[in-house]
């Protein structure tokens, strides 16, 4: 199963730096994300070093993070939109992850800008997805079921599902339609939020696998971690440890770890799983 790494982590880094680090933790591919791309990170740059480096670009979430969808009129919405994906050809097959409002008070509005980003994915040869968002809570399954037609495929956020206390496997129902999955731990109960490096909070990791080994899934696992939140879990180590003597410990070093411990982590469950079939 191909594992992918979003570049959220990576967002103060500039192209060259942060393709290399994607490449040195190991992974097969990567997701581009959210922060000040695409204005820092030029798209024909990044193309060329995912080539020069063996890595494939996979997806790209939320073209930009600070454009919320459902908070920006129709007019800004098409217009931000129509030119970016006009900026971005030469990535045939590249799934687009895009939120929209998951709320049934909304699925018409939803549905219809669904609708208008799959007819700009369409010539660009670009997979159109849309993930279940945490604020759907109970509402998850249903306002997918309504979403996902015709173009428009299906990323799986393991966190948000969790959040409503959704078994993976109800999910099922969408499997011919799954592209994509978002993955990262919560430990909201020790302080330490979301994002986290996988294996290191309070997800059901076997579950989840079992379900995409059950599937056929063939991948990416895309890892989102966060800065803010893996210095949050920096703090906690440097508190424990200071309480015996002064250490430091350089975050260049703790990010490479967790992104180096979640592809391991996720390397270890599938085989075991699939070793258990």
């Amino acid at each position: 199963m191909k594992l992918s790494l979003s570049t959220w982590l990576y967002d103060h880094l500039d192209a060259a730096s942060m393709m290399a680090r994607v490449k040195a933790a190991g992974y097969d591919a990567v997701e581009i994300s959210g922060g000040h791309w695409p204005e820092k990170w030029p798209w024909r740059d990044l193309l060329k070093l995912a080539m020069d480096n063996g890595i494939a670009i996979e997806s790209i979430h939320c073209v930009h993070h600070e454009l919320k969808n459902w908070q920006t009129d129709d007019a800004a919405f098409s217009e931000y939109h129509r030119r970016f994906y006009g900026s971005i050809a030469g990535g045939d097959g590249i799934v687009m992850v895009e939120h929209v409002p998951m709320a049934k008070s909304h699925l018409a509005r939803s549905a219809e800008r669904l609708g208008f980003l799959a007819e700009l994915c369409r010539p660009l040869g670009y997979v159109l997805s849309t993930e279940n968002m945490s604020e759907a809570r109970d509402e998850q399954l249903e306002v997918l079921e309504s979403l996902l037609q015709g173009p428009v495929k299906f990323t799986f956020d393991a966190a948000h599902a969790a959040y409503a206390s959704l078994d993976p496997a109800l999910f099922f129902r969408f499997a011919d339609r799954l592209v994509n999955v978002h993955v990262y731990d919560v430990a909201r109960g020790l302080g330490l939020g979301d994002w986290l490096p996988v294996g290191l909070g309070d997800m059901n990791w076997k579950a989840i696998v079992e379900w995409l080994v059950r599937i056929g899934y063939p991948g990416p696992l895309t890892v989102e971690l966060n800065e803010a939140n893996l210095r949050r879990v920096l703090d906690v180590c440097r508190r424990a440890a200071s309480a015996a003597r002064p250490v430091a410990f350089p975050f260049a070093a703790i990010e490479y770890h967790f992104a180096v411990w979640s592809r391991n982590y996720l390397r270890d469950m599938i085989m075991q799983v699939s070793s258990a079939r």
